[in-house]
C-alpha cells in the first residue's frame, strides 16, 4: 500500500496511487483550505476550501477524516485582526487601516484629528469637514463652511446659510435652508414656507404647518384632528386622539391606551407593580420603593447605609447626629459649623473660649499672644545709649 499527500500545507487538490480501493477527494488549495488524499484501502479524507481573512472578518476552514467507520473533524479558525485594520496577515500585524488611520510599524494609528486620511500623522492626504488641504496639513475653512478649496473659497455651507459668490451667508430670519438672501426653502419649527418666504405663524399648539390654518404635526401633548391640535388627555406626553395615549407624564405608566398612576413612592415605574425609580427619602429595592433607614441618604444591599443626610455622620451602617451646632462632622469631630457657632478643635462653640478671638466662622489664637517679651540684654543696650544722648546734651 502506498499514499501520496498534496504539498501546501492541506491546501490543494489530492491524487491519490495505489491500492484501487482507495477513495480520496481534494478541496481547493492555499494555507489549510482544501484537502489531501490518502492511499488506503479503509480510509477516505475529504477537504474543504474557502478559508479567508480580509477586511477584518474571517471564516473557518475544516476538514473531515474518516477512517474506518469512525469519523474526526479538524477545525481551526483565523485570527481576528487587530483594532482598525482592514486587513493583516495576523492577530497582531495591520497590513491595512481603516479611514482616519494610517500604517506604522504593522500596526494602525489615528491620523490628526482635522485629517482624514493620512500617510502618516504629519501628512494629510484628504480633510475633514470643514478643514482643506494646505500642503501636508489641514487649515479650517471660513465661517459656516462645510466644504472649502481655500482660505476664502467657500464651496458648500451649513445648515441655515447659503454660498454668496466665495463664502457663505446667513439665510433670512427663520429659515432653516435658502437658496439666497430672500429665497427660503425650507422654515423653522412654527413657521410655514409661503412662495419662497416663511411666514408665521402656525396655528397654536403646532409644531410645523403647511399654512396658517393647517398643521402637519403638534407639539407634545397634543394631537392632530382635522388639521388643528388638540389636547391628549391627562397624563399623556403623546396621543394619537382624544382617547388613545402612546406615551406618559413620570409618575405614569403606559396600560394599553390610557396612562395609570404609578404606585405610591415611585416616580418612574413600568407598570402597576414595578417601580423604575423612587421619590426622596425611599430607595429601589427590587421593583419596590422602601424609606431610606433614619437620616440615610443611599443604602447597599438593601440595608446597609453608605451616606447621611447633612448634620449627621456615618458609623457602621447608621447614622447619628453631630454635635449641637454642627453642619457637618466626621465621627465625632465637626467640621463646619452653623451660622452662630464657630469652630475650635472639632467642637462648634456659640462664642469662642477665652483668650480666643472669632476669624471667620472659627476661633484663633490672637497673632502678638505668643510675641516674646524684650530680651534683658536689648533692654541694657537701650538704657546705656539713652545715657549716653543725655550726657552728651549736657
Amino acid at each position: 500500500m502506498s499514499s501520496y499527500y498534496q504539498s501546501g500545507g492541506f491546501g490543494g487538490g489530492a491524487t491519490a496511487d495505489g491500492s484501487s480501493s482507495c477513495d480520496m477527494e481534494g478541496g481547493a488549495g492555499g494555507g489549510y483550505s482544501g484537502g489531501s488524499g490518502f492511499n488506503s484501502t479503509s480510509s477516505k479524507y475529504t477537504g474543504y476550501g474557502g478559508g479567508s481573512y480580509n477586511g477584518g472578518s474571517y471564516q473557518s476552514n475544516y476538514a473531515n477524516y474518516w477512517q474506518g467507520n469512525g469519523q474526526v473533524t479538524i477545525a481551526y479558525t483565523l485570527p481576528v485582526c487587530p483594532s482598525y485594520c482592514t486587513a493583516c496577515s495576523s492577530d497582531s500585524v495591520c497590513t491595512s487601516c481603516a479611514v482616519g488611520y494610517y500604517l506604522s510599524d504593522s500596526s494602525c494609528n489615528d491620523c490628526s484629528s482635522q485629517c482624514r486620511a493620512c500617510s502618516d500623522y504629519s501628512v494629510c492626504t484628504s480633510c475633514a469637514v470643514g478643514f482643506y488641504l494646505s500642503g501636508n496639513s489641514c487649515a479650517a475653512c471660513p465661517s459656516h463652511c462645510t466644504a472649502c478649496s481655500g482660505s476664502s473659497v467657500c464651496t458648500s455651507c451649513a445648515v441655515g446659510y447659503y454660498l454668496s459668490g466665495n463664502l457663505c451667508a446667513a439665510c433670512p430670519s427663520h429659515c432653516t435652508a435658502c437658496s439666497g438672501s430672500s429665497v427660503c426653502t425650507s422654515c423653522a419649527g412654527g413657521f410655514y414656507l409661503s412662495g419662497s418666504s416663511c411666514q408665521m405663524v402656525c396655528l397654536s399648539h403646532c409644531q410645523n404647518c403647511t399654512s396658517s390654518s393647517s398643521c402637519t404635526t403638534c407639539n407634545s401633548g397634543y394631537y392632530l384632528s382635522s388639521s388643528d391640535c388638540s389636547t391628549c388627555p391627562s397624563h399623556c406626553t403623546t396621543c394619537v386622539s382624544y382617547s388613545v395615549c402612546t406615551s406618559c407624564a413620570r409618575g405614569y405608566y403606559l396600560s394599553g391606551i390610557s396612562c395609570n398612576s404609578c404606585p405610591l413612592r415611585c416616580t418612574t415605574c413600568l407598570d402597576s407593580s414595578t417601580c423604575t425609580s423612587c421619590a426622596t427619602g425611599y430607595y429601589l429595592n427590587e421593583s419596590s420603593c422602601n424609606a431610606f433607614p433614619n437620616q440615610c441618604t443611599a443604602i447597599f444591599s438593601s440595608y446597609l447605609c453608605t451616606s447621611c443626610t447633612g448634620g449627621y455622620y456615618l458609623s457602621h451602617s447608621s447614622c447619628y447626629a453631630c454635635s449641637l451646632g454642627c453642619v457637618a462632622c466626621n465621627n465625632s469631630s465637626c467640621t463646619s459649623c452653623n451660622i452662630g457657632y464657630y469652630l475650635y478643635q472639632g467642637t462648634c462653640h456659640s462664642s469662642c473660649p477665652s483668650g480666643m478671638i472669632v476669624a471667620g466662622s472659627a476661633c484663633a489664637e490672637p497673632k502678638n499672644r505668643f510675641s516674646a517679651a524684650p530680651k534683658p540684654k536689648t533692654r541694657v543696650v537701650a538704657a546705656i545709649m539713652l545715657l549716653f544722648t543725655f550726657s552728651l546734651r549736657i
